[in-house]
């Protein structure tokens, strides 16, 4: 591994620790706001530097570009979910449920990519 690739490969380890940091939990409905335009941007960042195909972070590393159609499925499942909660906008209440969804679908995500399942379509290369 290059220098150049580490130190790509430590941008994407940098977006997950701050995601896992960011939806460890949905916190106050007084931060909702706030906190789910953090998460989108952090989120943002990951999914860019993805696309572009820069490494997977580290603890994604058995995760796989390929698998089965319901694998796949499965995956871009939980990315939209994901995707469609940072989206959300309104008022506290309404950030505070999508924050809680969000926090569901990063944790299955996250989870489905550290057990070594394959990368959702918009990231595989």
């Amino acid at each position: 591994m290059t220098s150049t690739s580490r130190h790509v490969n430590a941008v994407t380890d940098a977006h997950v620790a701050r995601l896992h940091t960011l939806l460890s939990t949905p916190g106050l409905v007084t931060q909702a706001v706030r906190k789910l335009g953090d998460v989108d941007r952090t989120f943002s960042m990951l999914d860019i530097a993805l696309r572009r195909g820069n490494p997977v972070p580290a603890c994604w590393a058995s995760a796989r570009v390929t698998g089965d159609v319901r694998e796949l499925e499965h995956a871009d499942e939980l990315y939209d979910v994901l995707s469609s909660a940072l989206r959300e906008t309104g008022n506290a209440s309404t950030c505070l449920v999508a924050l809680r969804e969000a926090v569901w679908a990063w944790e299955a995500l996250d989870g489905h990519l550290v057990d070594g399942g394959v990368l959702p379509s918009p990231w595989s290369r």
